[in-house]
């Protein structure tokens, strides 16, 4: 009997030994064929020759200013802006109904509204509408043709958020939006150079 003993567990112990080796030999072949999508962490944008590599508050955007994003990623760009609440809330009216930015407006995309251009080529982002121009929109879309928005001075504070993203990375970029200057008039008639 003691012979039956040792001679199954000889028998059992080569299985599971032959058996294990199976198991780890097809388990590598079959991670050969996966690739693993990279785990990029790159991103930066650039902007007005100023790089940024992670999200930022307190820019000043003009219409029709660029930013440029690098990264190993070839993931498609995107772009989004969003409405951001207040400190303190500000409010507007539309056809005569009133609006209040933190409750109303605070979360909403304005991506439209700022004519946000994504080049894909350039891996470039535009803001290509200054702050009325956006206001205006959003009443048109909030209210329809013939929209009438009247607001007063609106504050210089961050009121929007910029999401640039490709694939899982993003950064912020939290903004007040400015006319852009077209042209500077001197107020004088004459200029003098003195030595």
């Amino acid at each position: 009997m003691k012979g039956g003993i040792k001679k199954f567990l000889i028998i059992f112990l080569s299985c599971l030994g032959f058996f294990g080796v199976v198991g780890i030999f097809c388990g590598l072949m079959l991670n050969k064929d996966v690739e693993e999508e990279p785990n990029y962490d790159d991103l930066t944008l650039t902007y007005r020759e100023e790089t940024y590599d992670e999200s930022v508050k307190g820019m000043k955007i003009y219409a029709g200013d660029v930013f440029t994003a690098t990264t190993e990623s070839t993931d498609k760009l995107t772009a989004k802006v969003t409405a951001i609440k207040l400190e303190e809330d500000i409010t507007f009216t539309i056809n005569e109904k009133t609006y209040s930015w933190n409750e109303d407006v605070a979360g909403e995309e304005w991506t439209g509204a700022f004519g946000v251009d994504v080049n894909q080529d350039e891996k470039s982002v535009t803001v290509g509408a200054t702050l009325e121009e956006a206001m205006n929109a959003y009443a048109l879309t909030t209210a329809g043709t013939g929209a009438n928005i009247v607001y007063g001075t609106l504050p210089a504070v961050d009121m929007f958020r910029l999401t640039v993203a490709v694939g899982e990375q993003s950064l912020d970029v939290d903004f007040s939006a400015l006319a852009k200057a077209t042209q500077i008039t001197l107020d004088t008639d004459r200029i003098v150079f003195e030595p």
